[in-house]
Formats: structure tokens, C-alpha cells, sequence
């Protein structure tokens, strides 16, 4: 499950700094990246190309959206405590997400943690962007 090169990533480049977005392509081993646990060291990375690759551009009726690629497990909304996952390219208009949003995506600043939502997929389209990029970290998850 990869990312585009153009997604961004909060990146706390040293204890004592703010947070800052960084493309998801520049991000390397021992990068401190956010989670929905805080910050974790990225140890490894499971993909890290730049040749174009297929994507699903998820459009939500809060005008985020998210890129993934077509394998990439999404958090559906199934009630109010809990979610079942399905792949990314099965993902449908009308069908609810769990994501996450942080102040880099709302307003230009960044926040230490995200804050959880609900959003509806109102569009779904195929597309091929550049980049594929999977950083791991310890909890297996990353806030992109």
C-alpha cells in the first residue's frame, strides 16, 4: 500500500521544533513522522519510487481527498464505534471513512496529533500520479 510523491506528511525534525508537512518523497529512515499515536521513527521503507503508478482518488463531501493505491486498506464507518476495512479500489460514493485531519490540512499550521472525522465519499476515480512511498513505523499506521 503506497502513497503519490505529492502527499505530505507531518515531520518533527528535532524534539524541540514544531512539526512541519513534508512531501511523503523526501521522507527517509529515522524520519520522526505522525501517527495517530504521535510521533514515530519511520524504520523502514517498504517503497520508495518515483515512477508513475496507478492511484484511487477518494473525493469526500468535506472537499478533502485522499490518493491510495488500489490495494491500500481504507477505515470504513460502519457505526459510531466501529469501522471494517476494505481495499482502496473497492471504495464506492455514499460509503462513510474514518480519517484523519490535522491543521497542515485545514489551516496551513500543524498540530502535534490529528483529529478524527467521519466524511462521506461523494467521488471516485482512477488516476496514475508519480511516486510510490510506504514508510513504516512501529504502530504500522501514518497520518498522510
Amino acid at each position: 500500500t503506497c502513497y503519490p510523491a505529492s502527499a505530505l506528511v507531518n515531520v518533527l525534525p528535532s524534539p524541540s521544533a514544531a512539526a512541519v508537512p513534508m512531501r511523503i518523497s523526501t521522507i527517509t529512515v529515522g524520519d520522526m513522522v505522525q501517527t495517530p499515536a504521535g510521533f514515530e521513527a519511520v524504520y523502514f521503507l517498504g517503497h520508495a519510487s518515483a515512477d508513475a503508478n496507478l492511484y484511487v482518488r477518494l473525493t469526500l463531501d468535506s472537499n478533502d481527498t485522499l490518493e491510495l493505491s488500489p490495494d491500500h486498506y481504507l477505515p470504513i464507518h460502519t457505526t459510531s464505534l466501529s469501522s471494517r476495512y476494505i481495499l482502496a479500489k473497492d471504495a464506492a460514493p455514499g460509503m462513510s471513512v474514518h480519517h484523519m485531519l490535522t491543521d497542515a490540512h485545514a489551516s496551513g499550521t500543524v498540530s502535534s496529533r490529528g483529529t478524527a472525522t467521519v466524511a462521506t465519499i461523494s467521488k471516485v476515480e482512477r488516476t496514475v500520479l508519480a511516486g510510490a512511498y510506504n514508510p513504516y513505523t512501529s504502530s504500522g499506521e501514518i497520518i498522510v
